[in-house]
């Protein structure tokens, strides 16, 4: 199991670095990274690969909180988010471990919350932005992807991994089958407008039934990469003349603010969206406010 484990999982460098830990702990970490879709491990064990860099012969039984305190300590001058990302990481695997029975108590639950500004709303594009973005892409491949996301509120690897079996057709029209985080699957209804467009895209490229939908140029059998779905959407927000850092989650954060801003109801945006909690769709409630205190004080 060690072999495989370091070999399919773990990069290189990780995997010198996890060679020292006890048998039972490498099978935890691959079982816990097998759990996590793709973009999530790869990060992950960026986060594992840092952590056993400062802690050499570290292992998980032995981790306690001075050593968690020290590892964020390391990374003070990385943005919180990054910051609250290894402590997010590291956290899972310990939840993971916990709950498997092999550590008594996850320590990074005591850690004191790492604070972030909610930056929500400065991440929403207008539909005047998002038309301009979609209107002056000149590739047919990167106009479909620039739809979905918007429509369908896919997380960028959601829509990356589509094949063309992935829409179902109904009687008002299709669906698509998402594989989300942690694997859950749930489906998002899409009208046959936009279905149309995708299979008129699907024609022009010649694409098959496994073909990724969004596939590098000549190779249907491989999609693109996230770091080029990224490149897309910036060329095309500067396009577009947005002055500001546009990414591929900016459309589902669009998505699903205009749609509550339309009257969608939450659980519906909770579901396209694949949130597990109703409290994490919420946060999109007050992005864009329709009211303040100056609708009740203006003389």
């Amino acid at each position: 199991m060690k072999s495989l484990s370091q070999s399919s999982l773990f990069s290189s460098d990780l995997a010198f670095k996890v060679s020292r830990l006890p048998e039972k702990e490498i099978v935890l970490i691959s079982s816990w990274l097998l759990q996590k879709s793709p973009h999530t491990r790869t990060a992950y064990k960026r986060a594992l690969r840092d952590l056993f860099f400062l802690f050499p012969t570290l292992t998980l039984q032995s981790l306690e909180v001075g050593h968690l305190i020290l590892f964020i300590k390391s990374k003070e001058k990385q943005k919180p988010t990054t910051l609250k990302f290894y402590r997010d990481a590291i956290s899972s695997l310990l939840t993971f471990c916990e709950k498997s029975g092999y550590i008594s108590k996850n320590p990074a639950q005591i850690l004191d919350p790492i604070k972030i500004s909610d930056n929500l709303a400065s991440k929403i594009l207008t539909r005047i932005e998002l038309d301009r973005m979609i209107s002056l892409e000149e590739t047919h491949r990167n106009k479909i992807l620039m739809k979905l996301l918007y429509y369908s509120g896919l997380r960028i690897s959601e829509a990356l991994s589509l094949t063309l079996d992935h829409f179902k057709e109904r009687q008002d029209g299709y669906q698509i089958v998402v594989v989300g985080k942690g694997g859950k699957i749930r489906s998002i209804f899409i009208g046959a407008d936009l279905h149309q467009e995708v299979v008129a895209y699907v024609d022009s490229e010649n694409l098959f039934l496994q073909s990724f939908l969004f596939s590098r140029p000549g190779v249907p059998d491989r999609p693109i990469s996230a770091v080029a779905a990224w490149q897309i959407i910036k060329q095309a927000a500067h396009r577009a003349k947005i002055g500001r850092p546009v990414s591929p989650h900016w459309f589902r954060h669009t998505s699903a603010t205009h749609a509550i801003e339309n009257g969608a109801p939450i659980h519906v945006v909770q579901h396209t969206l694949g949130h597990s909690s109703i409290a994490t769709t919420g946060k999109y409630l007050d992005s864009f406010p329709k009211e303040s205190n100056y609708n009740y004080l203006k003389q």
